[in-house]
């Protein structure tokens, strides 16, 4: 069974290069089999030994750190339905020869310094509530239609996922390659705070669903995502986008505060926007099925906007296949593509 853990980086040249492409903060983990979630790493069984949560940024992380992935969640794939493999960029990792599979015994673990009681805060907020939810959608592959409640209680369990897996401090139990995570040097607080608060999710961030299948025949070229870095004033924003299978699910959540993103599956009804809440059901069965690199996010450039305008001013939507560089936008006043921004 696969894993498929698909990862790519960050694209220099600010060209939608189909399937040969790397972007910005993109993650695609394709969880198809086991991860028990029980035992430690045993390689490096203290890691987080010394390290402050990540979350409150108070108290010392426990020294083995807390899973990503809650048990309850790991313990819907377990070891029997191995051996497991990973997929890169939608292919199967082969070892040295260039031929083999490379498989293994478990799935990914993945970890995060963070404190006992952050981590009971989460579990109190988010696991409790959701645990049989996803559950439900594991069990039946996707195939129902979750009432508004439910619907909006799984979108909220996805960003939290989907945020924790997305940051920098996160350690994965796999070797290389590893996952390039999102920036927070320019984004703000809140982005994580609110996870350990009673605050809602801050704005700016939109979670996609879709159904995935590595077997669907694949575009001549993907369509490109740009993911832009907008200055007003002295604040710096990057816009990041963190992408996760479960299985058969494709799971996007992307930040992108004050600028909205026309995401091209949504319009063709082949993904579902989980997040932000809409006060409707989700018929999630109803998603045919999406090539793996159908729609891709890379790297934007550079946006600096007039003091006053960005966030006043309503914006086109961000599309697939538009101008780069955004020339025209109202209030921008410098445009830099990405190979002529500063890293």
């Amino acid at each position: 069974m696969s894993i498929g853990l698909s990862t790519t980086r960050v694209d220099r040249t600010a060209t939608n290069r189909a399937c040969g492409g790397e972007f910005r903060g993109l993650l695609a983990l394709n969880i198809g089999g086991s991860h028990s979630g029980v035992r430690e790493d045993r390689r490096v069984p203290k890691q987080f030994d010394g390290q402050l949560c990540v979350l409150c940024n108070l108290r010392p992380s426990s020294p083995t750190g807390e899973h990503v992935w809650p048990d309850w969640f790991l313990d819907l794939f377990p070891e029997s339905d191995g051996p497991y493999s990973r997929l890169i960029s939608g292919q199967p990792e082969v070892k040295r020869d260039g031929s083999t599979v490379r498989t293994q015994t478990s799935a990914e673990r993945v970890k995060l310094p963070c404190c006992i009681e952050c981590n009971g805060t989460m579990n109190r907020r988010f696991e409790q509530s959701a645990k049989a939810i996803v559950r439900e959608v594991i069990e039946v592959d996707g195939y129902l239609t979750l009432p508004t409640d439910e619907a909006e209680t799984l979108g909220r369990w996805l960003v939290k996922t989907w945020l924790l897996l997305a940051h920098p401090a996160a350690r994965s139990s796999m070797p290389e390659p590893s996952p390039q995570r999102w920036n927070l040097h320019e984004v703000p607080d809140d982005l994580y705070t609110w996870l350990i608060s009673d605050e809602p999710p801050p704005l700016g961030l939109s979670l996609w669903i879709a159904r995935e299948d590595p077997d669907f025949p694949q575009p001549i070229e993907s369509r490109g995502l740009p993911l832009p870095v907008v200055k007003v004033g002295n604040r710096t924003t990057a816009f990041q986008a963190f992408r996760c299978s479960i299985r058969f699910l494709d799971i996007t959540l992307a930040y992108h505060p004050g600028w909205e993103i026309a995401h091209p599956l949504e319009s063709e009804r082949r993904a579902l926007r989980l997040w932000p809440p809409v006060p409707t059901a989700m018929d999630l069965g109803s998603l045919p099925p999406v090539a793996v690199r159908d729609t891709v996010w890379v790297e934007g450039p550079t946006l600096e906007f007039a003091p006053g305008s960005y966030g006043e001013i309503t914006l086109p939507p961000i599309s697939a296949g538009g101008d780069l560089l955004f020339t025209g936008l109202p209030g921008l006043i410098f445009a830099a593509a990405p190979r002529l921004a500063a890293p």
